[in-house]
């Protein structure tokens, strides 16, 4: 699988944000660490194996436990080089408020900068960006253009929310050469760029939020959002395109007429689309849209991470969406060494059995169109394999699990007789198999493999990648 990657690329997703820098890929997100939350940044020199390793500091750096920051619940970090630091940006909540929506009322802004140019050196604490008329704000994005910097935000345009939970799109200008500080803190400096007014940017609620700027072919700054109720099957993904000179003008700006992408059931099974980044492929020919979409219809916010390469006609994106199941092009460029291993043509221990699968639309829903399921949990699949060099891995497992929400969620993998944990969580459909992935260090030579199955699960194949 040297030239090919399966999505998902990551099975939990949430506001998904990549950066690239030189030949490096940056992913950061929050997540639980010892029942904290934390700020934590994987890298890569492949797009598709940003694989976090909590264990292992060199692949994964945990910044801080959100409890040392004297904030609370971090949402949608965000990070980005600007003349020799990083900068963090993301949502939180401060410990203390007065706010009369609670927790959601008292989310804003706030900014980490580095220490040094290294993204895994130290950071400094947070700041709170003082964005004017100081309202609810989440989602920010910063933009450096025309040699000005600015950030744009989610926010509610009162204190308090409305009926329809609006959320409108607002920019700013920050002191040049310092994204920490905001240029005119005055309530006539926040600038309102997007509401939501089309009807597709009002099912469930109406929103738009997660902006993200990335730049068209000719250099005209695209500014991608999200819209519609995040946890629908209506949310979408749609864009502005700057047109004018100022992009503190509402009127610079074009809103797209339709979404950019939005929920294919039939037959692409792409659902809930949204909170994306864009980062160039390794070679830097190709651009590719980093998002999270829901597992099923009607799931909400259980999402997993997902990419998909992004064209342009003249200055305007285009994503024409691949189907969930589908094997995919790697990133031009992208240099991943992948091993792919099916099932059925492993040992079968017990009572485990195949499974055909027919044809989709124009792809497989299993790889050689057939899987493995289990009689019980006595059930199994060994690989026994050479490994093409000892040292770290990810065994990827492609499964599915259609049993409903009370069914088995985790199954066991034992390596050379050690046995973990596997998160398994529902996918809803029998035919829509995902990946779970798991580190380890594979030894040299021979590696033995074994997948315990449960009566719920189907097995589709085990992809090694090697790193």
């Amino acid at each position: 699988m040297n030239d090919t990657f399966y999505n998902p690329v990551n099975l939990v997703g949430h506001d998904p944000w990549y950066y690239k820098r030189g030949d490096t890929y940056y992913y950061v997100v929050c997540e639980q660490i010892d029942g904290d939350q934390a700020i934590t940044i994987t890298r890569s020199e492949s797009l598709t194996t940003l694989y976090p390793d909590f264990n292992d500091p060199a692949v994964t750096k945990i910044v801080s436990p959100v409890s040392a920051l004297g904030i609370q619940q971090i949402w949608a970090p965000e990070m980005f080089f600007f003349e020799g630091h990083w900068y963090l940006l993301f949502t939180a909540a401060p410990l203390v408020f007065d706010e009369p929506d609670g927790v959601d009322g008292a989310r804003r802004t706030y900014i980490m900068k580095s220490e040094t140019g290294d993204a895994f050196g130290e950071y400094g604490m947070p700041i709170k960006l003082e964005l004017p008329q100081d309202k609810r704000s989440i989602d920010a994005t910063f933009m450096d253009y025309g040699g000005k910097q600015y950030v744009i935000w989610s926010g509610w345009p009162n204190r308090v929310h409305t009926a329809f939970w609006t959320q409108n799109l607002y920019i700013t200008e920050l002191v040049t050469g310092d994204p920490t500080r905001v240029k005119d803190t005055s309530d006539d400096a926040r600038y309102l760029i997007s509401e939501p007014e089309e009807d597709w940017e009002r099912l469930g609620s109406s929103q738009n939020e997660g902006p993200c700027v990335t730049f068209a072919p000719d250099g005209t700054p695209i500014l991608m959002y999200s819209a519609s109720y995040s946890g629908s099957d209506g949310y979408c993904i749609a864009y502005l395109k700057l047109v004018g000179e100022d992009p503190l003008m509402r009127e610079s700006w074009e809103k797209c007429k339709e979404p950019l992408m939005q929920t294919e059931l039939l037959e692409k099974d792409v659902i809930s689309p949204g909170h994306n980044s864009v980062v160039k492929s390794p070679d830097g020919t190709e651009d590719w849209i980093v998002y999270h979409a829901a597992k099923y219809s009607g799931a909400g916010w259980d999402r997993t991470l997902r990419l998909q390469k992004m064209t342009w006609d003249g200055n305007t994106p285009v994503v024409e969406l691949s189907a969930w199941t589908q094997e995919l092009p790697l990133p031009s460029g992208d240099k991943s060494e992948k091993v792919r291993y099916e099932a059925e043509n492993a040992l079968l221990l017990n009572e485990s059995y195949t499974r055909e699968f027919e044809e989709g639309n124009g792809f497989t829903y299993a790889s050689g169109n057939t899987a493995v399921a289990f009689s019980d949990e006595n059930g199994g699949v060994t690989f026994d394999i050479t490994a093409k060099r000892a040292g770290k891995a990810v065994l990827s497992f492609r499964y599915s699990n259609a049993q409903d929400l009370a069914g088995e969620k985790t199954a066991e993998v034992e390596l050379n007789g050690k046995r973990s944990v596997l998160s398994v969580p529902y996918t809803r459909y029998e035919e829509l198999f995902t990946l779970s992935q798991m580190n380890v260090t594979l030894q040299d030579g021979r590696n033995v493999i074994t997948f315990h199955g449960k009566s719920n699960l189907l097995l589709d194949c085990l992809i090694i990648t090697y790193l």
